[in-house]
């Protein structure tokens, strides 16, 4: 396995530190799956409390069980956020929220899991496992080959967009949203991009667009604010922190020229009674959201 580690690793940044792999003969695990009320067809299961792969030896697709168990399961219940969730709840039995965390990341989970079949058969190379893996797919229903879409859409993003889909702590580089700028929008007129806001690891990812050919976007860990030219120049005339913010705290990634000269703008720009007024109204505003999301919670 030293060899797939590696590969892994090399690929994610991570390995299977704590999983273990538990196989079983026929007889044993028709055993296994009855005592556990399992499925009779299922080939392999993984427990996130305690971190154990078990899939069924002599079985035609035995390695890709093993990639989908060990290194896809594993892998996301040790190392990305929404896996971590899980293996929490699943370890203090909190059956509720254990269910409710399965049905919001089984697409992450599942995609992720058939993802690293598909990977690793292609990475080690050898043509036996690629059938395998040739066969292994044609088990799955339609939502998993719909989870198995999405990873594998992510990852032609990028590395970086791939493991902050999933849920794998990463910090942006300038680099990185490059190539996500240029996937998700390879057609927009760019006037500037500005990666923004506390860069950690695990945190959102927050990018500032001007263009009139984006629109804001957000998911569970990007965070896109675009704004127009027109509406950029109003932003910068009237002092909006929401403009200034990511052009003083933030990475220029296009239009480093653009931002030069909207910081210059800026610092001579004088303070006047409509930029504050719309200054009070935006911070208000912003304070309703904050209070609807929390009272939603």
């Amino acid at each position: 396995m030293i060899r797939v580690d590696n590969i892994v690793k090399n690929k994610l940044g991570v390995k299977p530190e704590k999983s273990s792999l538990k196989e079983y003969t026929l007889s044993a695990w028709r055993d296994f799956l009855k005592y556990n009320n399992f499925n009779f067809k299922t080939r392999g299961v993984y427990n996130p409390a305690t971190y154990e792969a078990h899939i069924l030896k002599d079985n035609d697709i035995r390695a890709m069980t093993f990639f989908h168990e060990y290194y896809g399961h594993g892998i996301f219940s040790e190392h990305s956020t929404m896996g971590k969730e899980l293996v929490k709840a699943s370890q203090i039995r909190d059956m509720q929220k254990v269910n409710e965390i399965k049905k919001r990341t089984l697409m992450h989970n599942e995609g992720f899991a058939i993802f690293m079949e598909d990977f690793l058969s292609e990475s080690i190379g050898y043509d036996v496992l690629k059938k395998e893996f040739a066969k292994s797919i044609t088990s799955y229903n339609n939502d998993m080959l719909q989870a198995y879409a999405i990873a594998k859409e992510a990852e032609s993003y990028g590395d970086f967009y791939f493991k902050r889909e999933f849920g794998f702590p990463e910090s942006p580089t300038g680099n990185d949203m490059t190539q996500i700028i240029s996937s998700l929008y390879p057609k927009a007129n760019i006037q500037l991009a500005i990666l923004y806001g506390s860069r950690k690891p695990e945190s959102d990812v927050d990018l500032f667009i001007v263009s009139d050919d984006i629109l804001t976007y957000k998911n569970h860990w990007l965070d896109v604010y675009a704004v127009s030219v027109e509406k950029f120049k109003h932003g910068i005339e009237n002092l909006m922190i929401n403009i200034t913010d990511p052009i003083f705290s933030g990475e220029p990634i296009i239009g480093a020229r653009e931002v030069e000269k909207a910081k210059t703008m800026i610092m001579k720009m004088p303070i006047t009674d409509n930029a504050i007024f719309l200054n009070k109204k935006a911070a208000y505003q912003e304070q309703k959201i904050v209070e609807d999301r929390k009272s939603v919670v």
